[in-house]
């Protein structure tokens, strides 16, 4: 996490740009860098969104686990994502739906999950009609 800008809001709070492990840029709230990397990495919802994205190519699972901020013990998500992102379309409507949610704050894993079990339900769905 580095920070990249910053500018005085008001009195001891001040506007952060960071950049994340994936390269992209996010803008938080701080009253120092330590507090504003602190705000990002906790997931604050209100104080925190993403300024500029930055996508490769090809998307992977493990990029797509990495930019969400998940972490690695979040063993069903994980997995979750693992069974039904398995098209680089999944993966593309998955990101589109995701960007700039962040797994650490309050609402963005259960935002993160609510979408993955909306789409496991469509596949399923689909799967039905092709057996009948």
């Amino acid at each position: 996490m580095n920070i990249i800008k910053h500018e005085e809001l008001c009195k001891g709070i001040h506007i952060f740009n960071l950049t994340d492990e994936v390269g992209r840029v996010w803008q938080t709230v701080g009253t120092d860098e330590k507090d504003a990397k602190k705000t990002w990495a906790e997931g604050e919802d209100v104080c925190t969104f993403i300024v500029r994205d930055v996508k490769p190519d090809t998307l992977t699972v493990d990029y797509l686990i990495k930019s969400l901020n998940i972490k690695r013990n979040a063993i069903i998500v994980i997995q979750l994502m693992h069974e039904i992102l398995n098209t680089d379309a999944k993966r593309e409507e998955f990101y589109a739906e995701t960007l700039g949610y962040n797994a650490a704050g309050k609402m963005g894993c259960k935002l993160i999950s609510k979408v993955l079990f909306r789409m496991k339900k469509e596949a399923e769905s689909i799967k039905s009609l092709v057996l009948i």
